[in-house]
This record gives structure tokens, sequence and C-alpha cells, in this order.
């Protein structure tokens, strides 16, 4: 909390005016991001009992972020910005399979729906090398919280006797990510400008999870249910890049109007440890892209 509250006043400053005799620019409006999204949660279904929850088969999902931004040039060659932007968003998954599961021969679907709630925090300071080109230093701070709710059947082909469930999964992130990139500007008219970002990232951060799965025997889940409780925590990290076009055409001397893509791609790993004892994932790839407006 107390670094959110550092972000929040550097923010608010950031877009407060200032006396002409500081000699700043400042920019700041609100902004929109439509986001398209594929979790890293879809790669850590690689085993048996993660494919039993559904894990393997979330789709690729997505939905809107509101937020804002502002920037405040301080010298000729150096400027600041902030962001902010809140969403939800939202996926299906399915699968069918059989596979052992703790030493049985098990047969299942599941089916369900995932929401996924995420703030973004972004701070930047850039530097101008020319009028054409510019190097900059980031740091993101990304608290997302998902709910996973599913409904399913299974049949054990040791014992001879199946049952169906209906499965709740929470899992609650905290993600940081320090960057560093360059940019590259060119003026189409006096008007008209086109942007382009490239940066690499490093992320890490934890999560903790935990899941209620309650099992029927009856189709019509009328009868008393037995409960299965699990939590764990998983610490995560790993490497990727942003890749950042924009136009920016200004309409009067004062208000500009700016049309985006961002696309970021991070390869995580991370080591779970929960009831069941300690699992290292690898290779998750996560995937977030679309346009946005400022």
């Amino acid at each position: 909390m107390k670094l959110l509250k550092v972000i929040l006043i550097i923010f608010i400053f950031a877009v407060i005016p200032v006396k002409e005799s500081f000699s700043m620019e400042i920019i700041a409006g609100p902004r929109i991001w439509y986001v398209t999204w594929k979790p890293w949660l879809s790669d850590a279904g690689q085993t048996a009992a993660d494919r039993y929850f559904g894990l393997s088969n979330i789709e690729m999902g997505g939905g809107w972020m509101y937020g804002g931004s502002a920037a405040v040039r301080i010298t000729n060659d150096i400027s600041i910005s902030a962001s902010y932007l809140y969403g939800t968003l939202a996926s299906d998954f399915g699968i069918s399979d059989r596979g052992n599961i703790s030493g049985d021969d098990i047969e299942f679907e599941q089916r369900g729906n995932t929401e996924i709630n995420r703030h973004d925090i972004d701070l930047a300071v850039s530097y101008s090398i020319s009028s054409m080109f510019k190097i900059f230093a980031g740091y993101k701070y990304q608290p997302v919280s998902a709910k996973l709710k599913s409904s399913g059947a299974d049949y054990n082909y040791n014992v001879s006797a199946g049952n169906y469930n209906t499965t709740l999964m929470e899992m609650d992130s905290t993600n940081q990510s320090p960057a560093a990139g360059a940019g590259l500007v060119l003026q189409f008219a006096d008007k008209f400008l086109f942007s382009a970002n490239l940066s690499a990232l490093y992320m890490f951060g934890s999560m903790d999870y935990k899941h209620t799965r309650n099992y029927y025997e009856d189709a019509d889940l009328s009868d008393a249910p037995d409960t299965e409780k699990v939590t764990g925590e998983m610490d995560l990290h790993g490497w990727g890049f942003n890749f950042e076009p924009s136009a920016v055409a200004s309409l009067t001397d004062h208000f500009f109007f700016v049309l985006g893509f961002r696309y970021q791609m991070v390869v995580m790993e991370g080591e779970y440890k929960g009831d069941s004892g300690t699992i290292h994932y690898s290779d998750m790839y996560d995937h977030v892209y679309g346009l946005y407006l400022f």
C-alpha cells in the first residue's frame, strides 16, 4: 500500500498545472485499451492434475481497461510519465481428457469461465538523444486477481465409480517489472507524427492460490457434497519485451489524439508450493496485445 500511495502522489503532481517560470510541458488525459490476453496459466496446466481442473484449455480472452496517462517534460531532453489502467478480462476454458491423477486412472470433463481483474501502474523516465531517437527506463506494478469457476464430471477406472463437481479456483498475484528500451519518432507534417517503442523487461512476483471443489454423486447436484480445499503459493519470474507503435494527430495547440497498439510477451517460470508438495513450471508464455486511445 505504501508503494501505491507514492505512485499516486507522483501521478497527482504530474498532472497539476505549473507556473510558466518552470518552463515545463505537461500532457495529460484519459486512456482506454482493449486487451486480448493469453494468460500464462494455460501453459501451467501441463500435468494430468492441472488438466483435471481445465487450466490447459484456457482460451484467449479479453476486455476493456480504463484509466489515464500523464507526461511532464522537465528539460528539453528529459521527461517523466505515469499511467494507470484497470479492467476486467474474461475467458472460457474446457477439456475432456484421461490421465493418471494421484495414482488413479481417471477420465474427466471440466468446463468453466475465468474472470481476471488487472491493475497496470507504469512509471517511466525518457531521455531524447535527438529529435528522432530516445532511450527510456520504466517500472510496472501490477496486482492481478483471478477467479476460475467450473463444473464437470469424472470416472475412476480403478474403483469403477464416478462423480460430479463444482470448482472455484482463486488466485491473487502481485507482479513487478523493471524495463528499459528505445524509441523512434518520425514527423510527417506539422500536425502528424509516428512513434514506436521497443523495450525489454524482467517480471517477477508471487501468487497465492486456493481452490475449493465440491463432489456430488448425482448430476443434479442435490446431494450433500464432499468438499476438498487446497491452498498454495507460487513464485514467478521471467523475461519478455514490449512493442508499442502509435500515431499522433495534433488537433489544436492544446489537444491531440493518439491511436496506438501494444504487444507484450513474457516467458515465465515458477515454483509452486502447496499441500501436494513442490512443482516447478517453465516455458509459460504470457501474451497481451490490443489497440489503445489516448
